[in-house]
């Protein structure tokens, strides 16, 4: 026998955590019926007052079917295929039964036109239906059981669906029940990796991998960037490192070779200023040349037919944390309403400017970012506007810096010139114009490059705070506060902000990692967990030479193959009237 199966036998005998943890959910947890009561409001997407969402706080076994689906489990036996894990919150699902899927992100408003009596069924033919194949109730044993039902309450895993699911889901039988909100996690994406088959033939076979990552992890972000590599996104060293286990060894087997390289971390680029605010010279200029940036920039589309006019200037924390956790959305049906509601939320904003918002950024990583009409009587305008918004989306999704996601920008477009004929102001045009005057006005507003932080808890002997502070000096850590901990009179609590870039292992440049750091410093007394806590602006000015920004983004575009080893200049975007 196998020493640490002894070990986990005696220690289960011991200590048997197994039955412990489900007699304590069982004693202190509420109750499905009573739960749903106070969770259904945080939950659920649809009106309340509707009755089925009546039947989910009651828990109504006989009532319209909702369930939501948190978790893709892999088959085994059947490679390729997937339980879908969740908890049903009204009705019974049965065996052999027809449910639509109401994927992440489903719109259903426009099956909501009609009265509620008055059940579509033009305007629901685009969301997918399947038969249940199998039910199986999945509680943590070596068996599944096969239930031919599963009632309101319960939790168990559906079979026969998953084609038309990637992470999570709604499941209903319903035209009127809404999709319930997507799950938040503490964590993000910030740490990538570039994935790649050794031998060319098996390049299908990761693609089909990759897809199966995707479904298994809820957190993973799966890409392909500018340069046609697959980007692996996860929330730290370890988690990418289980997963690329994960996908050799459970998806695509020992006999497909993969190529990974070191974990890097993503950056966002941003403004610290309003337009005209730069005070570095565009490199091609002599350090005596007086050239001052203008307080608006312009932009010609490629046949010079075209102007666009625009400003930029930064947005708030709150505004960029609202609208990537999806708080406000654009309402294009009533915008005076949205523009009122949002000054009211964001007092820096004047309501008119509010209601003139086109668009946010490029979901998911660039959408903290505004675009706003400030133009005033411009002839063909609307003729336009869907190019200007897709130029916006395509700087937002890659800066002029780096190609990073931007966030927090303002862009306001002050004033256009569009020629009368519609063959001169084609999307071609356009587009083009657009991005070309989001980068100059970001080049003219303090470009700046934000890296993600960690917030560390780190737990401590009293004797032993001086090698926590080292480590943070040696990884450009940040100490924010110290606290006692009130079991163990010895020890504290220290609690830091630390660049995750500072935190991965390169073994290239023989450096180790914080983790392995924090344990040299500390004799191996101090015990450290890390989550993403918020953006930090990079010091240095990313257009100065040899500044630490600079060296980032300098590094970034060497990274990237196909960027120019130079940095942008303005006087390449912006047209002189």
């Amino acid at each position: 026998t196998k020493p640490k199966a002894v070990l986990r036998l005696v220690m289960s005998r011991w200590l048997p955590a197994t039955q412990c943890v489900v007699d304590l959910c069982a004693d202190h947890l509420p109750s499905p019926t009573t739960a749903q009561r106070y969770r259904i409001p945080r939950l659920y997407s649809g009106p309340l007052e509707s009755k089925e969402a009546r039947d989910m706080c009651m828990c109504e076994v006989d009532g319209a079917l909702s369930m939501y689906v948190s978790k893709m489990i892999p088959i085994e036996k059947d490679p390729g295929r997937f339980i879908a894990f969740g908890r049903v919150f009204s009705g019974t699902v049965k065996r052999g039964q027809d449910l639509r899927i109401l994927g992440a992100g489903t719109d259903t408003s426009s099956e909501m036109k009609n009265d509620v009596d008055t059940p579509t069924t033009s305007s629901a033919s685009h969301v997918p239906r399947k038969k249940v194949q199998g039910i199986l109730m999945m509680m943590g044993g070596a068996k599944q059981l096969k239930l031919s039902e599963c009632p309101a309450g319960n939790i168990c895993g559906l079979m026969g669906i998953d084609r038309e699911l990637t992470k999570a889901g709604t499941l209903c039988d319903s035209q009127h029940v809404f999709p319930f909100k997507t799950m938040k996690f503490s964590v993000s994406p910030v740490v990538n990796v570039a994935v790649n088959v050794v031998d060319p033939g098996h390049l299908n076979k990761l693609i089909e991998g990759l897809q199966r990552l995707s479904k298994y992890d809820n957190i993973i972000q799966i890409t392909q960037n500018k340069q046609k590599q697959h980007i692996v996104a996860g929330s730290g060293e370890l988690h990418l490192r289980m997963c690329l286990n994960t996908l050799q060894d459970s998806f695509l087997g020992k006999h497909v070779k993969l190529n990974t390289s070191t974990p890097i971390v993503s950056f966002c680029e941003g403004i610290a200023g309003q337009t005209g605010s730069t005070a570095t010279l565009p490199p091609t200029l002599k350090a005596n040349h007086k050239f001052t940036y203008p307080a608006q920039v312009c932009s010609k589309s490629p046949n010079k037919l075209n102007r666009i006019y625009m400003t930029a200037e930064p947005l708030s924390d709150a505004v960029c944390t609202a609208i990537e956790n999806d708080e406000v959305k654009l309402q294009s049906a009533d915008m005076k309403a949205f523009g009122r509601s949002f000054a009211q939320r964001f007092p820096e904003w004047h309501k008119e400017d509010a209601a003139r918002i086109w668009s946010f950024g490029c979901a998911p990583y660039g959408k903290g970012n505004v675009l706003v009409d400030a133009t005033k009587s411009v002839d063909y305008l609307d003729k336009i506007k869907s190019s200007i918004i897709e130029g916006f989306r395509q700087i937002t999704s890659g800066g002029v810096l780096a190609d990073e996601p931007l966030r927090g920008v303002r862009f306001n477009i002050v004033d256009a010139k569009v020629h009368s004929d519609p063959s001169h102001h084609g999307a071609g045009q356009i587009i083009s114009a657009a991005v070309r005057a989001c980068c100059a006005a970001l080049l003219a507003s303090q470009p700046c490059l934000y890296e993600p932080m960690y917030e560390v808890v780190i737990e401590v002997p009293m004797d032993c705070q001086n090698g926590i502070f080292n480590t943070f000096g040696k990884v450009r850590g940040e100490f924010v506060e110290q606290r006692q901990k009130t079991v163990g009179k010895n020890m504290c609590e220290i609690v830091g902000h630390v660049p995750i870039l500072e935190t991965l292992k390169n073994e290239k440049e023989n450096k180790v990692g914080f983790t392995e750091l924090l344990r040299q410093n500390t004799q191996g007394k101090a015990f450290a967990t890390m989550k993403f806590s918020h953006w930090s602006k990079v010091d240095g000015d990313p257009l100065v030479n040899d500044s630490m920004s600079s060296t980032f983004v300098m590094g970034i575009r060497q990274r990237k193959e196909k960027m120019k080893m130079e940095l942008p200049n303005f006087l390449d975007y912006h047209d002189k009237i």
